[in-house]
């Protein structure tokens, strides 16, 4: 196990330690090793606990958690391998603007809800919607 995600796992991480990569890595290592179901029931659990160690437990949002959570999943069972830089470089997107990927799948209004915070929300859009715009705006390009 890598020592970041067992400081993470013991609450001894700080808060400046705990950035948007470091998120992913984490994510991507329960995911890998525990099944997508228990290694997302096990790291919204222990996020949320570490959120309440440091006195963040308002910060934490189960449907983002949720979100990316299922999108680190979908893209792992698409990845040829298990190597970290790897998975970085062809998921460029999740690590410099996740933001972008959550908005094409809820709207604003519903990721600013006290109910997305407490508990997950279903989506504004489903995902078949979502990959027709993005194949429609990609042909108008062309």
């Amino acid at each position: 196990m890598p020592g970041l995600v067992r400081r993470f796992q013991q609450c001894q991480l700080a808060a400046v330690d705990f950035n948007h990569r470091n998120h992913i890595f984490v994510a991507r290592w329960y995911l890998l090793n525990y099944g997508l179901a228990a290694g997302a029931e096990r790291y919204a659990r222990d996020i949320k606990r570490l959120a309440e160690a440091l006195g963040h437990g308002k910060k934490f949002h189960a449907t983002i958690t949720h979100a990316l959570l299922q999108l680190i999943g979908q893209r792992l069972s698409s990845a040829d391998g298990d190597d970290w830089l790897t998975f970085e470089i062809y998921n460029r997107d999740l690590f410099e603007d996740a933001k972008a990927l959550l908005v094409a799948r809820y709207s604003a209004k519903t990721l600013e809800s006290e109910a997305a915070r407490r508990s997950i929300v279903e989506p504004d859009y489903p995902l078949d919607e979502v990959v027709q715009a993005k194949n429609c705006s990609s042909a108008s390009r062309v």
